[in-house]
């Protein structure tokens, strides 16, 4: 990757961060249920048996209702962690 990509690359995650942040805690609740409904109406969301998933961190986009939504019908929700030492993440 260039300079100028990793350079580009980090100024439009500074710009959607600080969009995402001014959203308010409403704003982020709307658009975290958007989102939600959007994911869960696609056909590949509802017939995986198994979903990977985040915990949401500051004003990240809320996941929870989806993972509820893959444990209501008895599936299973992964979430990455960090492996320790490494620079990668497992699914657990």
């Amino acid at each position: 990757m260039t300079p100028d990509i990793k350079a580009r690359k980090r100024e439009l995650r500074a710009e959607l961060i600080a969009a995402r942040a001014r959203l308010g805690e409403a704003g982020r609740q709307s658009a975290s249920a958007a989102i939600a409904g959007r994911v869960a109406a696609l056909p590949a969301f509802r017939d995986a048996p198994t979903v990977a998933l985040y915990a949401p961190l500051g004003t990240e986009v809320d996941a929870t209702p989806l993972a509820r939504a893959v444990l209501a019908r008895g599936g299973r929700v992964a979430f990455p962690r960090s492996v320790p030492g490494e620079r990668r993440l497992a699914f657990c």
